[in-house]
């Protein structure tokens, strides 16, 4: 027999066995209990080898800043709002004792196209989804883009169309 209690957070299986002693003929009852987390406070960032491996060389000066931005990606907008606090977080973590270091760090990232300022902000980033990226893989090929669109829109100083859903 097996029954599935469902509790706030937490999902459990609890299974019941029967034994028997094949010497007494005694029957006992065993009962397993096993508890699963909820998987919807998880969140996963997946990093990318579609292409090839190469990009991690090239990015190895940025790599652990994006993997640190990666875990603020807002999932709608794909965006990261770099605030004040945030940036503190940051330069403490990386023990930057200037702030210009880790806008130095940033200005780096951006140069090898591995994140970009959305519509030139230094306050809203977002990093390249063939690298890094957050949700569904069937959502990748509308973020991949979405970031072309910020890149290209952002040499031609345009403002691009957020809006995905009509398209």
């Amino acid at each position: 027999m097996q029954w599935i209690m469902a509790k706030r957070n937490k999902a459990y299986s609890e299974y019941v066995e029967y034994v028997q002693n094949p010497l007494t003929g005694e029957k006992r009852t065993l009962k397993i209990t096993k508890g699963y987390r909820s998987y919807s406070a998880e969140q996963f960032t997946m990093i990318r080898f579609t292409e090839n491996d190469a990009w991690i060389k090239d990015l190895k000066p940025v790599l652990p800043l994006l993997l640190v931005l990666s875990q603020w990606i807002d999932q709608t907008t794909d965006f990261i709002p770099l605030s004040s606090d945030r940036r503190e977080y940051l330069c403490r973590y990386f023990d930057f004792e200037n702030p210009r270091s880790l806008t130095t760090l940033l200005t780096q990232a951006v140069r090898l196209n591995a994140l970009i300022r959305v519509n030139g902000s230094h306050t809203t980033l977002m990093i390249n989804p063939s690298f890094i990226y957050r949700g569904s893989t069937k959502d990748l090929a509308k973020k991949l883009m979405a970031y072309a669109k910020y890149t290209e829109a952002q040499s031609l100083n345009l403002t691009p169309n957020t809006n995905f859903e009509n398209e």
